[in-house]
C-alpha cells in the first residue's frame, strides 16, 4: 500500500501484514483508499506545511545551523555538497507534490521543496539544475543579511539609550543612580550580545554588505565600551 493513497503528504510504499490467531475467527479488511496518488489525486505538500514557507531558511556554511535566528525551531534546509550516493536519484519534490518517503535518517533524506530541482544526468546520476543554484546562493546571503541585520538595529536601538545615560549618571537623582546604573548595564549587555550574533552571520559568508554590516557593529560596541566605562566611574563617584 501507498500511504499517499490515504492522504499522508508523502509516497511511502509498504508490505503490510495482519495477522489473527485462529481461535480469534477475524477477518480484518483494510480500510478503502481516500485518494488515489496514481491518478494525480493526493496530498501535495502545499497543504501540509506551506505556513511554513515564508519561514523556512537554508543553512549556513558547512550546514550548520542558524540556531536561533530560525522564525521555526529547525525550520531550515540544508547546503553544499552531497555524496555520490544521495546524488544518484531525485531528492527534490516541489510543493505541489506530496514528498518522498521520510526516513528516519537524515542520510538520504528529501530535501526542502524550496531547494534547486534536480536534473537527470546519466544513469542513477543527478545533479542541481545551475540557474537554480544561482537562486539558492542569493537566498542565502539575502537570508544571511536579514539574519545580521536584526542584532545590529537591536545594538542601534540600545546605543541610542546608552549615550543619554551619562548625563543622567552625571546630574540625575542620586536616588535613582542604581536604577541607571542597572539600565546602562543592560543596555550595554545588549549590545555586546547582538555584536556577537552579528557576528557569527557575517562570518558566515563573504560579503561587501555583510562586511559593512560588521564594521557598523564593532564601531558601536567600541563607543559602547568607552560609555559604559564612562557611566561606572560617574556612578562609583557619587555613591562614594
Amino acid at each position: 500500500m501507498n500511504v499517499a493513497d490515504y492522504g499522508v503528504p508523502q509516497t511511502r510504499e509498504r508490505v503490510i501484514f495482519v495477522g489473527f490467531s485462529k481461535d480469534i475467527n477475524q477477518n480484518f479488511i483494510f480500510p478503502e483508499p481516500t485518494h488515489d496518488y496514481q491518478s494525480g489525486n493526493f496530498v501535495p505538500l502545499k497543504d501540509a506545511i506551506w505556513d511554513l514557507k515564508d519561514t523556512a531558511l537554508p543553512a549556513k556554511e558547512k550546514n550548520l545551523s542558524n540556531g536561533d535566528m530560525c522564525k521555526v525551531l529547525n525550520h531550515e534546509y540544508m547546503i553544499g555538497s552531497f555524496s555520490t550516493i544521495f546524488m544518484s536519484r531525485n531528492r527534490v519534490r516541489s510543493w505541489d507534490e506530496p514528498s518522498f518517503t521520510i526516513q528516519a535518517g537524515g542520510r538520504h533524506a528529501p530535501i526542502h521543496p524550496q531547494a534547486p530541482k534536480m536534473v537527470k544526468t546519466g544513469i542513477d546520476q543527478f545533479k542541481f539544475d545551475e540557474q537554480e543554484k544561482i537562486v539558492r546562493k542569493l537566498a542565502i546571503l539575502s537570508a544571511t543579511i536579514g539574519a545580521a541585520n536584526t542584532p545590529l538595529s537591536i545594538a542601534k536601538e540600545s546605543f541610542e539609550l546608552l549615550s543619554k545615560l551619562p548625563d543622567l549618571a552625571r546630574y540625575g537623582n542620586s536616588n535613582a543612580i542604581t536604577d541607571l546604573a542597572s539600565s546602562s548595564e543592560l543596555a550595554y549587555t545588549a549590545i555586546y550580545i547582538a555584536s556577537l550574533n552579528v557576528k557569527i552571520n557575517v562570518d558566515s559568508m563573504k560579503n561587501d554588505e555583510l562586511d559593512n554590516i560588521q564594521v557598523t557593529s564593532d564601531e558601536i560596541l567600541s563607543k559602547s565600551k568607552a560609555l559604559i566605562e564612562e557611566i561606572r566611574v560617574i556612578v562609583a563617584e557619587r555613591m562614594s
